[in-house]
């Protein structure tokens, strides 16, 4: 079907094929969705990712090219989840909890250590687990202790394209669990997020998983991009300096309209970021801005290029 439209579209003749002919033909393919039949994705560009756009990213994180001030949409970004001060308070008051539990639990796991070595030698009865009472007591005591442990976690409802931030987002839609992406911070991260020396907004969006590559704070950037190499966050916003000097792959990408000053070959080199090594899935590179699109498809003397061509020819 979709090579007979092709060929219906361009008449058969190769020599119609160019740059302005390829733009119509996807433009002529958006206008006729039902040829296609592509499910499934939704082109929303209100950029709440937040909140209503994070069912957007699908089957694998997003990238958000924007200028390098992000400030004004950290800030709308937090303003639409909405999350109340204290959530974060309490996260960090279950850490220092389960912090203060690890202290006592590390004293007591030496005096265990220092008790079994003075049984050393003595097969028998440590086999038999035949040990004196106050040997028996501390482990109890550890016994008791691990099981005090707190889960440190924002509810769900905050955590982007899980089923309670889905549904409280959503209510007019079926949930797909299956098609949806979400970040995957676990205990270890979080108490790194908390111990950041950052802004509340910045640890926020980075517990939803949602990173900022920023120039201001190396700890943070390192946490970031630890979560970002082993696919554990939602979505990156950053420059478009960041898609140099990294194979790091995205589902989906949005190339913001606000940017001023991009060329061609950096768009080339984000496409190139989006759906590379996957198959099976449906991946998007939104362009929000026509003029980048312009920028895209324009006819870019190389001269380095001209003269590979020649050689090779």
């Amino acid at each position: 079907m979709f090579e007979i439209y092709i060929k219906l579209y361009i008449h058969s003749n190769l020599t119609t094929i160019n740059s302005k002919t390829i733009k119509n033909f996807y433009y002529y393919i958006l206008k006729n969705e039902e040829i296609v039949n592509i499910p499934n994705i939704t082109f929303d560009n209100s950029l709440c990712f937040s909140t209503t756009s994070s069912i957007n990213i699908n089957y694998g994180p997003g990238l958000y090219i924007v200028e390098n001030d992000y400030k004004n949409m950290i800030e709308d970004l937090v303003k639409d989840i909405n999350i109340n001060k204290n959530a974060l308070q309490e996260v960090e008051n279950d850490i220092n909890y389960n912090l203060s539990l690890s202290e006592k639990l590390i004293r007591l796991k030496k005096d265990l250590e220092d008790k079994l070595k003075k049984e050393e030698g003595k097969e028998n009865k440590i086999t038999d687990q035949r040990f004196d009472n106050e040997t028996k007591n501390i482990m109890k005591k550890i016994e008791l202790i691990e099981k005090k442990y707190k889960s440190i976690n924002l509810d769900d409802k905050y955590i982007p394209n899980t089923f309670s931030h889905y549904s409280k987002w959503n209510k007019e839609k079926k949930f797909k669990k299956l098609d949806l992406f979400k970040s995957d911070i676990d205990h270890e991260y979080i108490n790194k997020i908390i111990e950041l020396d950052i802004s509340f907004d910045y640890k926020i969006l980075l517990l939803i998983g949602i990173g900022i590559l920023t120039n201001d704070n190396n700890e943070y950037n390192t946490v970031m991009r630890e979560l970002a190499d082993s696919k554990k966050l939602l979505l990156i916003i950053a420059s478009s300096d960041y898609i140099y000097g990294t194979n790091y792959q995205f589902a989906h990408c949005y190339l913001s309209h606000n940017i001023a000053n991009i060329t061609q070959e950096k768009i080339i080199q984000a496409i190139g970021r989006v759906g590379r090594k996957e198959k099976n899935k449906r991946f998007t590179f939104r362009i929000l801005n026509d003029e980048h699109i312009n920028i895209l498809f324009r006819d870019n003397k190389n001269m380095e290029g001209d003269k590979m061509n020649k050689l090779m020819s």
